[in-house]
């Protein structure tokens, strides 16, 4: 199964490198460009699981793994030719790993370029106890390319925390656009509630608009936690009473909010020393 998915990625990129980052507007994504990008995100999903059906659990090594994914994806990246004039080519850019070993979740980020920047996948797997401690996947977020305007993801690291009420391990996740030449960006939070048998539900969504002055790829809301609380701060611009093309300070929003049994509230304004 793994060596199908990867045969599958590996003819998908080369679609997609043939494909002219001018073929469309910037940030946009060219009509002929959308389905192989859908397919390749589907595929590298297939061959993540499999990779890791091989791989035992309970004695898992990242950085053994790490280095077996990198080595693969590196013959894949061999086939892309150098950008010219900081074009970005369609076509696979990298995978990243991050695995929390106390609460046994690993988080999978893969980047797929578009013109002028990126979009990526965000995959999550757990260890299911049931399961003769097998990798199940519980978080599955990615563009959808059958729209006409599918947008793009880039991913803040995630976040862990433990409800005390039920005991139920939550996930905590910071979306913003792939969007490029812009200091206001949009950006989504949701908390999920994992499911070791696939069914994970989101128990909260909020999002705003923030300043992004120096134009970062981890941009976004400062996101802290504390027991069963959690903090997002961010600045916020202020369009309010402004002229066109006048220059707007942000101001800072700070919101704090309180898990308890599955629900998730606001606890007040934040402050800084939370």
């Amino acid at each position: 199964m793994a060596g199908a998915a990867l045969s599958e990625i590996k003819s998908l990129n080369r679609q997609l490198l043939r494909i002219p980052p001018s073929a469309t507007t910037e940030g946009d994504i060219a009509p002929e460009a959308k389905l192989p990008m859908g397919l390749l995100n589907e595929a590298f999903k297939h061959w993540m699981t499999a990779e890791l059906n091989c791989q035992p659990s309970g004695t898992f090594n990242l950085a053994k793994f790490n280095a077996h994914i990198q080595e693969t994806i590196k013959l894949i990246l061999a086939e892309k030719p150098a950008p010219k004039d900081d074009e970005t080519h369609y076509g696979l850019n990298w995978v990243k790993f991050q695995f929390d070993q106390q609460q046994q979740f690993l988080f999978v980020k893969m980047s797929q370029g578009i013109p002028c920047t990126d979009d990526m996948a965000l995959l999550g797997y757990s260890i299911n106890k049931d399961q003769q401690d097998a990798w199940t996947k519980v978080i599955d977020i990615s563009s959808d390319y059958s729209l006409e305007k599918p947008g793009s993801y880039r991913f803040k690291k995630p976040s862990i925390m433990k409800d005390p009420q039920n005991g139920h391990t939550v996930i905590l996740l910071t979306s913003i656009p792939g969007q490029c030449n812009s200091m206001w960006y949009g950006f989504d939070f949701r908390v999920i509630e994992p499911d070791p048998n696939g069914h994970s539900h989101e128990i909260f969504a909020t999002g705003g608009m923030y300043f992004n002055g120096e134009l970062t790829d981890d941009g976004g809301p400062e996101l802290k936690t504390h027991g069963n609380r959690f903090r997002l701060s961010w600045h916020t611009p202020d369009f309010a009473d402004h002229d066109p093309g006048e220059a707007v300070q942000p101001e800072t929003t700070i919101k704090t909010y309180e898990l308890n049994n599955g629900v998730v509230k606001a606890a007040g304004k934040g402050n800084r020393s939370f």
